[in-house]
């Protein structure tokens, strides 16, 4: 991430749009107590941590950015409503019978 924010730096390349996860960063107080412990004690924690560290990388950069941190991504063919919700607005749920999926959308720095 390091090398992409330099690059899109020297190149005046912006928006760059990254998805991370529902869960990272200020989000992860509004995860189920059930799921925080999979991101706390699994595999899962891996990803997780990786994509703190691109975020916090993001966030320290001069660039234009979005991070979207979805709350379920689906490999199916239905087209869904997807419901975006800002960061002021933060409180996404996570349920399998939820008819649309919510993104969070982690902000965009106005220069």
């Amino acid at each position: 991430m390091k090398n992409l924010v330099r690059v899109l730096s020297d190149l005046k390349i912006a928006p760059l749009i990254v998805c991370s996860a529902w869960g990272v960063g200020d989000s992860k107080k509004d995860i189920p107590p059930w799921f925080r412990i999979l991101v706390d004690y699994s595999n899962i924690g891996v990803a997780y941590r990786d994509h703190e560290r691109q975020e916090k990388i993001l966030e320290a950069s001069s660039l234009d950015w979005v991070i979207l941190r979805p709350t379920g991504l689906t490999n199916s063919e239905k087209i869904q409503e997807i419901k975006i919700i800002r960061e002021q607005y933060r409180k996404a749920q996570l349920d399998h019978q939820q008819k649309s999926p919510s993104v969070l959308y982690a902000g965009l720095p106005v220069k």
